[in-house]
């Protein structure tokens, strides 16, 4: 006699783990790697930290150059280059939390904190973002940041905990120019 079996054979319970362990792997591989949904999360999240961190930067560069224009305009014998502490309280305007670094400090780099940085080194007032989220391209030519500010030998403020982004405007005699920070975003 032949009884009809109800119940699960071991090959279809094999059949069912391995189409399991597809699925989940299929998975695991959509979530991790370098094309996967954190990574791209992840990357999302340093863009829009950086564009933040840059449009903040120029709109305190833009505020110094004009009050620069302004003051160059009406007296012609005002050269900014010999009042440059007087810029700080501007870029502090547009800068939320920033910790100023006293011209007195050698080594700007051993006060840098997390966030916001302002100081003042060879006619240039330097503003630093330092966050974990994003890594600065240390620049290789001239085209960039002096390249003397990228070797770990200078007082300029390379940690390697933490990245930074850093922007620049230097002071001329008559006038002032911007470097944008170093792009990071891929």
């Amino acid at each position: 006699m032949k009884r009809n079996q109800r119940g699960v054979t071991l090959i279809s319970l094999v059949v069912t783990i391995v189409v399991m362990l597809i699925i989940a792997g299929a998975a695991i591989s959509t979530l991790g790697g370098e094309n996967g949904i954190i990574t791209q999360s992840q990357n999302s999240r340093v863009m829009a930290t950086q564009a933040d961190v840059v449009e903040k930067m120029q709109l305190a560069a833009q505020a110094v150059s004009q009050k620069v224009m302004m003051k160059t305009t009406s007296d012609f014998s005002y050269k900014p280059k010999d009042h440059i502490a007087d810029y700080i309280a501007d870029i502090q305007a547009d800068l939320s939390d920033i910790n100023v670094i006293p011209a007195s400090v050698t080594n700007p780099g051993t006060q840098i904190q997390d966030g916001y940085n302002v100081f003042i080194k060879d006619d240039s007032i330097y503003m630093v973002y330092k966050d974990n989220t994003f890594a600065l391209a240390v620049p290789t030519s001239a085209t960039g940041y002096p390249v003397s500010t990228t070797t770990a030998t200078t007082t300029f403020p390379i940690d390697k905990q933490y990245a930074m982004l850093v922007g620049q405007i230097v002071f001329q005699t008559n006038s002032v120019s911007y470097i944008d920070p170093i792009s990071t975003a891929k």
